[in-house]
């Protein structure tokens, strides 16, 4: 989560190639682990070239692998309260996913 400009160093960002990878590629392998047994909000935020259809964004393999990796007990609706998405025309793409303990 970003406040004020400044990384948040207790929740910092995992980077993503594409959200569409396998559940395994979805972590970089060296992604701090840390289980946290609390209802979160998750953002997720893309950057494009173009501006793509809303209901397009298939999040399921990255929240799989977050359940997998231990970041979060199950991906439930019981641990996870929202699920928000944003996008923006950039040069660059990326998908950058925050998740905010205690949503």
């Amino acid at each position: 989560d970003m406040k004020h400009g400044k990384l948040d160093p207790y929740n910092p960002p995992v980077r993503t190639p594409d959200v569409e990878a396998s559940a395994k590629d979805a972590l970089p392998g060296k992604a701090q682990v840390i289980q946290v047994d609390k209802r979160v909000r998750v953002r997720v935020h893309s950057k494009g070239r173009r501006l793509a259809d809303i209901d397009g964004y298939v999040v399921k393999p990255v929240f799989d692998a977050f359940t997998k990796a231990g970041i979060w007990t199950d991906d439930s609706g019981r641990y996870v309260k929202e699920v928000s998405f944003s996008q923006e025309v950039a040069e660059d793409e990326e998908t950058i996913i925050d998740i905010v303990w205690n949503g």
